[in-house]
């Protein structure tokens, strides 16, 4: 049996969130999504709040990971930021 292997890519997402630090932010990311089904860890650990931009922007990264069927996971959701996302 052989197993394959991949490497997962880990971003780490500002504290906050605007227009402009989004597009950044998914500019830096589209290298690592760009590939044939990419894994990704978005450590949210900085983050106090999720706003509608926060949100957009996992979305944004969601789509393109299941593009390429790959996987898009979240890490570190501080329980203040997980009541704004409900």
């Amino acid at each position: 049996m052989t197993l394959r292997t991949r490497s997962v890519a880990v971003k780490q997402l500002p504290g906050k969130l605007n227009a402009r630090t989004e597009k950044r932010f998914l500019r830096e990311v589209e290298e690592s999504l760009d590939v044939e089904r990419p894994a990704m860890v978005l450590d949210c650990s900085a983050m106090t709040e999720m706003n509608s931009i926060t949100m957009h922007l996992l979305l944004c990264c969601l789509e393109r990971a299941m593009k390429s069927n790959g996987d898009l996971r979240l890490s570190g959701v501080a329980p203040k930021a997980r009541l704004s996302m409900a």
